[in-house]
C-alpha cells in the first residue's frame, strides 16, 4: 500500500515537476481542496475524485488514507510544495496509526520561488518564508517571527497576506518590519502566479501597507540590499562585480561592501547630512506629553521618569505594564484631539499610523521636539536605547534602524558601566551607521566607547 502527496506547483500543468505530473496520472484516486483539482482537471480521466472546501484538510486526508489502506494507488495533491504550509505534515500525522503505510512526498515549486521567477531574483540571499494567517497559528508567534526575520536582514516572503476576514494583517506586518527597516525598502508583488492572471507590480514597503491583498497574493519584502535593476527585482548575493577574471570571487559577510554601496538609502543618508549630533538636555520637572498607552509608549515613559519627566499620558486605554506606573504620571483618558503649548518634548506611540503622523506634523507645527515611534524619518529627534552607570549616561541609536544592534550594544555597555569607575566621563551618545556591530568593530578603553568608523564622546 503507497499513498503519495503531490506539490503542483504554482498552478498551470506545464510549471508542474515531470513526477508530479506522472503521479497524479499513474493514481486511481485524486483528493484534493477544490480549486486546486480544477487546476489539474485535465489530468484526472477515468479517477475517481475526493474534492472539500478550504478549512476541510483533515477530512480530505483521512479520506486518502482511508482508500489506500483498501489497497488503491492514492495521491492528496496540494498546491505549491507539498512540505511547505502543505498536506505533507498533516498526511503524515494522521498517518502514525498505519506504520505498514508507506508515503512519498512528491515536491513542487513554492510560491516564494515562483513569485521571484516573475520579479527577478530577488531570493538570492538568506531569506524567510513567513504566513500571516492566523488560523492555526497566534498572530502573537507570527509577530515575533516577523519581528526576528526583520531584525536579521532577511528578505521575507509573505504567504496568505489577507483574506475576507483578515484585511489588516498585512498592514499590521508592514508596521512591524519598518520598525527594523527602511520605509522606502523595495518590495515585489504577484498575484495568480503561474495561473491566467497573473499580475506582478513593485512597491515601497509603506505603500506595501496599504496594498489590497487576497490570498492568491504572494509578497517579497528586500533586504537591505534589494534594488530595482531594469525592472528586475535583485539581491545582490555577494559576488563582486567588478571581478572579471571570470573567478568566483565574493565579498566576504564581514565585509559586506557591495551591498553598502549599493543600499540607496544608506548612500542618502550620508549625502543628506542626517548623522545625529548626540544633545543632551535636562528634563528635571519638564512637561513631556506621551500620546499611546501601550507597551512602546510604557518603555518610553519609564525611561523618561528616571530623568526626571513630568509625564502626560494621552489615551483612552492603557496597559498593564502602563497601569503600574498609573501614580507617577498624568493620564487623560480620550482619544488625542491636539497639542497645546508648554510641552518640551512630544512621543507619538499609538498603534494608529494615521494618528502618529498627525501628532509629528502638530508637534513640527509648534516647533516641539517630537519622537515617532514608528516612523524614524518623521521624527525631529530620536528615542535612544539609555545605559546608566557610576555617573555615566549613554544614549544610543542605529541611523539604519538596526534595533537589535542597538539593544545588543546597550547591554554591553551597561555591563561595563557598572564594572568600571570613570567619572571623568559625564555622558556618551553612541550612532552606529553599519547594519550591525559586531566586538571587533568597538573597543572600550577607559570608559570610552570607541568605534573604528566614528565616535561621539562628550565629557
Amino acid at each position: 500500500m503507497k499513498l503519495y502527496v503531490v506539490g503542483t506547483g504554482p498552478g498551470s500543468i506545464e510549471e508542474m515537476t515531470a513526477k508530479a505530473r506522472a503521479t497524479i496520472e499513474s493514481c486511481e484516486v485524486v483528493v484534493g481542496y477544490e480549486f486546486y483539482i480544477e487546476l489539474v482537471r485535465e489530468l484526472l480521466h477515468e479517477k475517481k475524485i475526493i474534492s472539500t472546501g478550504m478549512t476541510r484538510e483533515i477530512e480530505r486526508c483521512k479520506a486518502a488514507i482511508d482508500e489506500a489502506l483498501k489497497g488503491k494507488s492514492v495521491c492528496v495533491i496540494s498546491g505549491g510544495d507539498a512540505g511547505v504550509y502543505g498536506m505533507a505534515g498533516l498526511l503524515l500525522e494522521l498517518a502514525e496509526p498505519y506504520p505498514h503505510l508507506e508515503i512519498e512526498v512528491i515536491p513542487g515549486v513554492t510560491a516564494a520561488c515562483s513569485a521571484a521567477a516573475v520579479l527577478g531574483a530577488p531570493l538570492c540571499h538568506d531569506f524567510a518564508v513567513i504566513s500571516l494567517s492566523d488560523r492555526l497559528t497566534d498572530w502573537e508567534i507570527i509577530t515575533k517571527r516577523l519581528q526576528s526575520a526583520a531584525q536579521g536582514d532577511f528578505i521575507i516572503s509573505l504567504y496568505n497576506p489577507a483574506s475576507k476576514t483578515r484585511k489588516l494583517h498585512l498592514k499590521k506586518a508592514c508596521e512591524i518590519i519598518m520598525h527594523y527597516r527602511s520605509p522606502k525598502t523595495v518590495c515585489g508583488i504577484v498575484r495568480n502566479v503561474g495561473r491566467d492572471g497573473e499580475k506582478s507590480i513593485f512597491l515601497s514597503l509603506n505603500e506595501l501597507a496599504d496594498y489590497d491583498a487576497d490570498m492568491f497574493t504572494t509578497i517579497i519584502i528586500g533586504n537591505s540590499g534589494t534594488r530595482l535593476i531594469n525592472g528586475r527585482l535583485v539581491t545582490p548575493r555577494g559576488y563582486d562585480p567588478k571581478c572579471t577574471d571570470g573567478s568566483d570571487e565574493t565579498v566576504s559577510p564581514e565585509k559586506p561592501k557591495v551591498i553598502a554601496q549599493e543600499n540607496p538609502e544608506r548612500e542618502t543618508q550620508k549625502a543628506d547630512g542626517c548623522l545625529r549630533f548626540p544633545l543632551f538636555m535636562k528634563l528635571v520637572n519638564k512637561e513631556v506629553l506621551i500620546v499611546g498607552g501601550g507597551k512602546v509608549a510604557t518603555r518610553r515613559a519609564r525611561v523618561l521618569l528616571d530623568f526626571g519627566a513630568a509625564i502626560t499620558v494621552v489615551s483612552p486605554e492603557i496597559c498593564r505594564d502602563m497601569q503600574e506606573i498609573a501614580g507617577s504620571i498624568k493620564w487623560i483618558k480620550q482619544d488625542f484631539e491636539n497639542i497645546e503649548k508648554g510641552f518640551s518634548l512630544v512621543i507619538a506611540a499609538t498603534n494608529d499610523r494615521e494618528v502618529n503622523k498627525k501628532i509629528g506634523e502638530n508637534a513640527k507645527g509648534l516647533g516641539i521636539p517630537v519622537s515617532v515611534a514608528d516612523r524614524k524619518e518623521e521624527s525631529t529627534f530620536w528615542f535612544p536605547a539609555i545605559a546608566k552607570g557610576n555617573g555615566i549616561v549613554a544614549g544610543i541609536v542605529s541611523e539604519t534602524g538596526d534595533h537589535f544592534a542597538v539593544k545588543e550594544t546597550a547591554i554591553k555597555v551597561r555591563t561595563v558601566l557598572r564594572s568600571q569607575v570613570t567619572p571623568h566621563v559625564q555622558s556618551l551618545q553612541i550612532h552606529s551607521d553599519s547594519v550591525g556591530m559586531d566586538a571587533g568593530a568597538r573597543e572600550l578603553t577607559h570608559g570610552r566607547v570607541i568605534e573604528r568608523k566614528r565616535m561621539y564622546c562628550s565629557d
